[in-house]
């Protein structure tokens, strides 16, 4: 099975709407619109300013983010197929099929209110946070599935 998922669009924010009907998944470009990424990004910014002046920097990434909704995972292998399971803990922490939906919504506007709208869905983001937050018990740590959940970013750890 092949899928079309895109979330950079030519023109941004006046969208392609054809290309959009086409793709499988689309998105409003939030790939860097986690909390992570607007806090790491914050931090950066702050902690080249207290260089500048000559000052200590105080605080760091983790003095700004909140306890993860979704801390740990346990997950069944035997659930289904390695897809399945890896889909489902991807799932639980992103709803990916949630910002295609709204971001489909383009479509029911007119072409003047377009470029608002994709630019509505960037700056009023639902939070978001990265796949490195959550701990995965898995009972290999070596098999496919704990490989490919490590290469997404999520934490292992095993029973």
């Amino acid at each position: 099975m092949q899928a079309a998922v895109l979330d950079v669009w030519e023109n941004e924010p006046n969208i392609d709407v054809e290309l959009l009907e086409m793709v499988d998944i689309g998105t409003p470009h939030i790939a860097g619109y986690s909390l992570d990424g607007k806090v790491a990004g914050m931090i950066m910014i702050y902690k080249a300013a207290c260089e500048y002046f000559g000052l200590e920097a105080k605080f760091d990434i983790g003095s700004f983010l909140p306890a993860p909704a979704v801390p740990e995972l346990k997950l069944n292998p035997d659930s289904g197929s390695e897809q399945d399971v890896l889909l489902g803990a991807v799932e639980k922490i992103y709803d990916i099929k949630a910002d295609d939906v709204r971001l489909r919504q383009v479509l029911e506007t007119t072409e003047e209110k377009r470029e608002v709208f994709f630019d509505g869905l960037r700056k009023n983001y639902l939070v978001r946070r990265e796949f490195q937050n959550t701990s995965v018990i898995v009972e290999d740590i070596n098999s496919g599935l704990a490989k490919k959940l490590k290469g997404i970013e999520f934490l292992l750890s095993q029973e």
